[in-house]
């Protein structure tokens, strides 16, 4: 059965929990699609950029913006200093040395999004091609009340340059291409922070973006990261996490190509942090996944994540002190802390198994599942997932999922906000803040999946790709 408000005539207004918390999520889905106007590429290319035969791994170079130019872009969403500023920098630490800017990732983490000046900044951000001749290729967008003082940013750019000034190729020469995406932990690292266990925000940071370029069906090959503190942090917390991310990256089989950390009093509240990674990779055309050849009737594979992953975390912490939560802990786990800190899964070792017969990918972080497996699905088709099932006379769950998620259920449960009521988009605020157990899906053929059980012991058949009608939601949540 699809999940009705039962008895109830009220409308609920999907995030409204999780507004509650201190996150506008409609705000930040809004940032992401204003911003990511300015992205190019072709279709599902953002993030990419042609890559000339023998050509190595680039330059990379960080920029971080004034915190003057910051502040005019939230305000007004442009700065007429943001340009000028680039350039004089490009100049001096690239053009003076022989290497020539050829793309850029940016991350902005905000105190607060105001949705009135995505549009402008998008459109400042597409006139940094014109002027400084390279584009802005992926980009994340952050809201962290928690990290962040009230109307304060951090901007920050990551270049990517080449040796010379000969033009890359064009997209329809090129046969491979570098491939660049940006996230960041969150407010995981609040949490963190809080309970003293560091250690493995780099691993979440690290596997996090191996995800994410995964999804492009990119072999993921250097990293390059950020600490942007307050000075209140000790210096043992960035010695815990350069060490981790090093052995990260190891595990992962990555370069680790620098971690810069910038100190800035005005911008972060004291006693936080905001941890950023940028990885590069690289992928033949041929083997780009775009999502064109899902068709109706292939299978939705669910890969269980290892909990939260890095998202939820404005939630969990209006939940962490509610009184009868330490009701629930699970007494097999030594801490609630260690339940919600575990790190974010890698699937790199899952993927190379059954690459071949994989059409699409979607990793499942902020938006959930609403938000990014929309993303890899065709026009008019959408993804219908069946959540729970019915097996002697009882609904359960369709998957396994971990013992956080119970307690999560039961503490809002209590408080009376209904997570798993659908919203006047049909969409439910459960499925769109938590991934739900499920790190990763994958699209496949019904022929391919009977193929691949074998491959994958540990997965769920989830759901299956569907005709859509109109403008109703791309991806069907049966609860």
């Amino acid at each position: 059965m699809i999940l009705t408000t039962e008895n109830k005539q009220e409308e609920i207004k999907v995030g409204s929990f999780y507004r509650k918390a201190g996150v506008d999520l409609k705000a930040a889905e809004e940032s992401t699609r204003a911003l990511a106007q300015s992205l190019k590429g072709i279709g599902h290319f953002a993030g990419f950029f042609p890559k000339k035969a023998g050509e190595v791994l680039p330059t990379w170079m960080m920029i971080s913006m004034p915190e003057g130019i910051c502040r005019e872009l939230l305000i007004r969403g442009k700065s007429p200093r943001l340009i000028p500023f680039l350039r004089r920098q490009i100049n001096k630490r690239l053009t003076a040395y022989g290497f020539q800017a050829t793309y850029a990732v940016d991350y902005l983490g905000v105190g607060r999004l105001d949705p009135g000046v995505f549009h402008p900044i998008g459109r400042q951000f597409n006139r940094i091609e014109d002027r400084l001749g390279f584009s802005i290729v992926g980009g994340e967008t952050a809201e962290m009340s928690d990290i962040y003082q009230p109307e304060k940013a951090e901007l920050v750019f990551w270049i990517g340059a080449k040796k010379g000034d000969t033009p890359p190729p064009s997209w329809e020469e090129a046969d491979r291409f570098h491939v660049v995406s940006i996230d960041g932990v969150g407010t995981k690292s609040v949490l963190a922070l809080q309970c003293e266990r560091v250690e493995g925000l780099p691993f979440d940071l690290v596997n996090h973006c191996v995800n994410d370029l995964l999804c492009t069906g990119a072999t993921p090959r250097a990293f390059y990261a950020y600490i942007g503190k307050h000075s209140s942090v000790d210096d043992s917390v960035e010695q815990i996490i350069r060490e981790n991310l090093a052995a990260a990256c190891r595990e992962q089989g990555l370069q680790l190509m620098g971690c810069i950390t910038r100190v800035a009093d005005d911008v972060y509240r004291p006693g936080q942090i905001d941890f950023v990674g940028v990885i590069t990779g690289e992928v033949a055309k041929d083997d780009v996944l775009t999502g064109e050849a899902v068709k109706i009737g292939d299978v939705l594979i669910g890969l269980p994540s290892s909990g939260l992953h890095t998202n939820g975390y404005s939630l969990i912490r209006k939940l962490i002190d509610f009184p009868r939560l330490k009701e629930r802990l699970p007494s097999e786990v030594d801490s609630f802390a260690k339940l919600l800190l575990k790190p974010h899964r890698s699937y790199r070792g899952v993927i190379a198994k059954v690459r071949p017969y994989v059409k699409a990918i979607a990793h499942i972080t902020g938006g959930g599942f609403y938000g990014n497996i929309n993303r890899i699905l065709p026009d008019g088709l959408k993804a219908v997932i069946r959540a729970r099932i019915r097996t002697r006379g009882h609904w359960r769950w369709a998957w396994d999922r971990q013992p956080v998620y119970e307690v999560i259920d039961f503490a809002l449960r209590d408080l009376k906000e209904d997570f798993y009521t659908p919203g006047s988009d049909g969409t439910m605020e459960a499925f769109r803040v938590l991934n739900q157990g499920i790190g990763l899906v994958l699209i496949v053929s019904l022929g391919d999946y009977k193929k691949i059980e074998t491959l994958l012991p540990w997965h769920f058949k989830i759901g299956r790709v569907a005709r859509s009608k109109g403008d109703e939601v791309r991806v069907e949540v049966i609860f």
